[in-house]
């Protein structure tokens, strides 16, 4: 009898878990996954809910414990201290040794963490793993008051929300003269910066973090580049992740800031895929991308499972899409524009005025569909993904804009009127258009 085909995957998040299950199913694997954290795959863009009490751990778990054990895969709890590709043996920290036949890393990205002293303490924090909220919890049971978070993107207000929930006060201190600069227009930013205020969030805009300052082992305050000295007990670091790759540095495989993979998500090592946080896509029409998004994800472990079965199935990234939520703003991105319209590029742009919801369509020169990014507007994904696939004409975009909308809120009549109101911003008048906006948003920073 042939004896089956060994495949080992480092990591159980969303890009290993699906390589997993699909290779599981087809039964001529025999396959063992290994993680330094949890033996069961879960859903880590739930953490949140879980520590604000509104969803169970159990419930996050991408499958049931039964369904994995109806697999031939054998799940392992340890750590991966070398990679042997000659050999093709992984060692493990408790000093067992695994072969493997076809090696697939999902390790995922790693918080960054500010080159500062105090930063290991039990009184800072990230957000990342089931270990971050256990110890999270740990800290509540000391009864925080007074939290600062640094880092203004979507970790950033996942943890604002989380910390909120608990009664603490909690300041949010931001490198950006507005929220979210690099991924929001100006507009936008402002819109959500108002929200999150409101919610009780302090913004302090254009600062960062120069010093941690403890008192007999305590967390007392943080001391910013501005001369701020911000009084907390609890601080929260989500100034971004990179790729957790650093344990490769000495295995021989092509590293950069992540995983350098071909466009069959291989490795510079025939028997070595990679797949999601830790990839980093390279050539010239992907740029050298690393993308740390679920979506991403899962797609590239469906790719990675498809190859190892031998399809030659190159990974097609298709539209780009993110969503998130900001406190009860839902955020979703479609395809490509840029924060500022460029040359031979015009931006569409509608906000309500009375509510926190607006929507931005994008054009190329040709008056084509490159993007669309909406803050409290629910759209369907399959009409966003249409309408970019096809470069669908500016024309017939606001014609059929109401195809769109999931919500059922929004009537016929008020889409037509919200089409008739939009305004278009070019390269040419932006300047001029946002000044205002920009010097508000320092204005109200330096007031913080």
């Amino acid at each position: 009898m042939t004896p089956k085909h060994r495949v080992v995957i480092i990591g159980n998040g969303i890009a290993g878990a699906t390589v997993a299950e699909i290779l599981g199913k087809k039964r001529d694997f025999v396959i063992t996954m290994i993680s330094d954290e949890c033996n069961l795959p879960y859903a880590r863009t739930a953490l949140m809910y879980v520590f604000m009490d509104q969803v169970r751990w159990a419930d996050t778990l991408l499958q049931s414990e039964d369904f994995w054990k109806n697999l031939p895969i054998e799940m392992i709890t340890d750590r991966v201290s070398h990679l042997d590709r000659i050999q093709k043996i992984l060692d493990l920290e408790s000093g067992r040794k695994i072969e493997y036949d076809t090696l697939v890393i999902a390790t995922g990205s790693k918080p960054i963490l500010p080159n500062l002293d105090g930063t290991m303490s039990d009184h800072v924090h990230v957000l990342y793993h089931l270990t971050d909220l256990e110890k999270m919890n740990r800290q509540l049971c000391q009864k925080p008051q007074k939290a600062v978070i640094v880092g203004g993107g979507l970790i950033g207000i996942e943890m604002a929300e989380m910390w909120l929930s608990k009664g603490m006060e909690v300041n949010l201190l931001i490198r950006d003269d507005s929220f979210w600069k690099s991924s929001l227009p100006v507009q936008e930013s402002r819109l959500v910066q108002s929200h999150i205020s409101c919610k009780g969030i302090n913004v302090i805009c254009s600062d960062t973090l120069s010093s941690i300052i403890y008192n007999n082992n305590k967390l007392t305050s943080v001391q910013t580049s501005q001369g701020r000295s911000i009084p907390c007990d609890m601080l929260g670091i989500a100034i971004g992740v990179e790729p957790n790759v650093g344990w490769l540095q000495k295995s021989g495989l092509a590293l950069n800031r992540g995983i350098l993979v071909d466009p069959f998500l291989k490795t510079n090592d025939d028997a070595i895929f990679a797949a999601g946080d830790c990839v980093e896509l390279n050539g010239p029409e992907t740029q050298n991308r690393v993308e740390a998004i679920w979506h991403t994800a899962k797609k590239m472990g469906e790719v990675v499972a498809q190859n190892i079965m031998g399809t030659g199935r190159p990974y097609d990234a298709g539209i780009h899409y993110n969503g998130a939520r900001f406190f009860d703003i839902e955020y979703q991105m479609y395809g490509q524009m840029s924060m500022a319209p460029i040359k031979n590029e015009s931006h569409y742009f509608w906000q309500h005025p009375n509510e926190n919801c607006s929507l931005r369509l994008a054009f190329d020169e040709y008056q084509q569909l490159t993007g669309i990014l909406s803050l409290g507007i629910r759209l369907r994904k399959t009409v966003c993904d249409h309408w970019i696939k096809h470069q669908a004409p500016l024309q017939q975009v606001l014609s059929e804009i109401g195809a769109a909308h999931y919500d059922v809120e929004f009537s016929a009549n008020r889409l037509s009127n919200m089409v008739a109101k939009m305004q278009v911003i070019t390269k040419n008048n932006y300047e001029g258009l946002y000044q205002d906006t920009i010097n508000n948003d320092v204005h109200e920073s330096k007031k913080s």
